[in-house]
């Protein structure tokens, strides 16, 4: 988080620093309140630090702790929404191919494999 935020040189700053986005002082200076912080936020082992505005901070009130699977869906470049994935299911349910499911609703293969697979959009 902090290393994406403040080198130019760590994976992703582009998308991170380089967008104006900061760790606030508090985490960015004391990484044990951060730790503090975020056992009593949520955190797992299989958890994900999500911002809710995707333009603010990484800061108490702009954070918090969300499955990977929903981090995937609300990525920039997700691939799929809700709707399509439901109509996923639907066809592959009716019997329909992935490979030809996939083209029927206009995404990506591998986004209607793993839809396939159960490996993502449960909620669909």
């Amino acid at each position: 988080m902090i290393a994406r935020c403040t080198y130019p040189s760590a994976s992703h700053y582009e998308y991170y620093g380089g967008r104006g986005i900061d760790v606030c002082s508090e985490w960015r200076n004391d990484k044990e309140r951060f730790f503090s912080w975020a056992l009593k936020n949520g955190y797992t082992d299989t958890s994900e630090l999500d911002r809710r505005d995707v333009d603010g901070p990484y800061e108490p009130a702009n954070c918090r702790f969300i499955s990977h699977q929903e981090n995937s869906q609300l990525r920039s470049n997700a691939r799929c929404n809700r709707v399509q994935a439901g109509e996923v299911k639907r066809l592959l349910q009716s019997g329909v191919k992935v490979k030809d499911a996939a083209m029927q609703v206009g995404i990506p293969y591998m986004s209607a494999w793993h839809i396939s697979k159960g490996n993502t959009w449960h909620n669909a």
